[in-house]
């Protein structure tokens, strides 16, 4: 009796303990509850908050409850020296990355935790660890409880119209301003559920949420207008999973008519028999609007106009149509009136009128253009001489004679401007070498250009060089020498001289040849070109006689 009397003492105690700590549990909230939360699939450690080293008595077991259902258990078997432990309930199921137990308890930690490698969303709930020993002491703590929240990122985020499901930040249409739009923003899969929130560029937009379970949503509508062009309405998620918003957006492609048609100034006056070029513009449409010609009530032949560009502007979206149209001005044209329309795809669908815009032609006619004639004093130099020439223009007929301005030309290239008729070339060179001509301008614009007149500046040939075959000089062979000139002056070089040492060699062709070399013919030789200027610069050349 002895024996057997601790023992039934210490199973009614145990039993009573579990009894206790159930009715605590199934009655009443626990007075303190670790609470753990994890981000699914994650790792984590259930602590069973049960400090053993405060119990005198040896561990007995320990058994853990998910929700009242019993989900791990350790048994020590201290007469065998064994022990039991499995996870059991939920706690069975493999980890799905790896074929590993998904819970252990471990015990080499102070108060033990079960550490669960991968978690699932079904595995939160509140959890029991129960303790029991061999003997009961009023030290010893015999339960813990641990609440564990599972949370997860949305596995979707997705945007929704009224024409299905749009891809991931893309763009959607193309719709007509005026229509009405409506956007639907769903999350899947988050849990907590996810806080939806819709902007326009950085404007917080009213929604109307929805919330079913693990999937939010949230609807906008919105009426189209110019002022969405360009816009992005962005979509974000948050829950408690998420760091930083998940984000998806659509960009709308809103499709509006012209602004406005007009002709754009021109930067002078038309003048008869002057080529005019009016350009007209559509300005803010999208898509790009067609542009018409009229002359009065007569719509103009394609063939005099063309579609110079179409410009994007990147701000608005919107593009800008400009077309030119191109004829040669008479005094007839004086008072026509000129008209341009504008019409995209948007006013037609509603069948409106394009836009027009006109301008009345106001033309410059005079009996005779004006006409000029240049000099070069004087029109031949040479060069390093420091000599200036002067370009006179000489108006010979203009109506009115009033001279504004003139133009110097050389080789048909603009080269200055002055408001006298001279022009004055300084230290010339040969880099003003060309033909010189000048033009005037009166009231009515710049009148044609003079025939040329030819500026020549003379110059001496550049340096030589002596180039010579064999290159090896052997005695009594025949040798052959070369002067070379790249530069040959201004007029061109046609004659050569040479020097062996001090002596002329009497020839002027740019060869030198020897038939019999002798060793006296280690000497320096000497070679230049020779224009009516003078003699060019000279090169050098000496030679070992083998």
């Amino acid at each position: 009796m002895g024996v057997s009397g601790p023992k039934t003492t210490l199973i009614v105690l145990l039993i009573n303990t579990v009894i206790h700590v159930v009715s605590s549990f199934s009655t009443t909230e626990p007075s303190a509850i670790h609470e753990v939360k994890v981000i699914a699939p994650s790792p984590v450690q259930l602590p069973c908050d049960v400090d053993i080293s405060l119990c005198p008595s040896q561990l007995h077991s320990i058994k853990v409850y998910k929700n009242g259902f019993r989900v791990y258990v350790y048994v020590r078997h201290n007469d065998t020296d064994s022990e039991m432990d499995e996870p059991e309930g939920d706690f069975l199921a493999q980890a799905k990355s790896r074929d590993v137990t998904r819970a252990k308890l471990n015990l080499d930690v102070d108060p033990p935790v079960i550490m669960v490698s991968e978690t699932y969303l079904g595995d939160e709930g509140i959890y029991r660890c129960d303790v029991t020993y061999l003997q009961v002491h009023e030290s010893c703590r015999t339960a813990a409880y641990t609440k564990l929240i599972t949370l997860s990122k949305p596995t979707q985020l997705e945007v929704k119209f009224d024409g299905g499901i749009a891809e991931n930040t893309s763009r959607i249409g193309s719709f007509v301003d005026g229509t009405k739009l409506t956007l639907s923003c769903e999350a899947s899969g988050a849990r907590p559920p996810a806080q939806i929130t819709w902007w326009n560029k950085s404007t917080r937009l009213g929604a109307e949420p929805e919330d079913e379970g693990q999937l939010t949503a949230s609807t906008i509508e919105v009426e189209l207008t110019r002022r969405d062009l360009h816009s992005r309405f962005i979509c974000q998620a948050m829950n408690e999973a998420l760091q930083a918003p998940m984000v998806t957006w659509v960009d709308v492609d809103v499709h509006v008519r012209p602004l406005k048609v007009q002709f754009l100034p021109l930067d002078e006056p038309i003048v008869e028999e002057e080529k005019v070029s009016l350009i007209c513009e559509a300005v803010g449409a999208r898509p790009a609007a067609a542009i018409g010609w009229f002359n009065g009530t007569k719509e103009l032949s394609s063939q005099d106009i063309k579609q110079i560009e179409i410009e994007e502007d990147g701000k608005h979206g919107t593009v800008t149509t400009r077309s030119t149209y191109s004829f040669t001005a008479t005094k007839h044209s004086n008072g026509v009136e000129m008209r341009c329309t504008g019409l995209n795809l948007v006013m037609e669908n509603k069948d409106e009128d394009p836009l027009e815009t006109s301008v009345r032609l106001d033309v410059y006619y005079a009996p005779h253009p004006p006409m000029s004639e240049i000099e070069l004093l004087p029109n031949l130099v040479h060069e390093h001489e420091d000599d200036n020439v002067t370009l006179e223009c000489n108006v010979i007929a203009a109506n009115p004679s009033e001279i504004y301005a003139y133009r110097w030309m050389k080789d048909g290239q603009i080269n200055g401007e002055s408001a006298n008729n001279t022009f004055v070339l300084v230290d010339v060179d040969r880099d003003e070498v060309g033909n010189y001509s000048c033009m005037a301008l009166n009231l009515f614009g710049w009148g044609p250009e003079s025939e040329n007149e030819e500026l020549m500046v003379q110059y001496l040939p550049g340096p030589s060089s002596i180039s010579y075959a064999p290159y090896l000089v052997v005695k009594n062979g025949r040798l052959t020498m070369k002067c070379n000139t790249k530069e040959m002056g201004h007029p061109p070089a046609t004659e050569y001289i040479w020097y062996r040492d001090d002596i002329l060699i009497k020839t002027k062709s740019q060869r030198v040849t020897f038939e019999a070399v002798t060793t006296q013919m280690l000497s320096n030789f000497t070679c230049a070109a020779v224009n009516p200027v003078g003699t060019g610069f000279f090169g050098h050349q000496t030679f070992d006689v083998l």
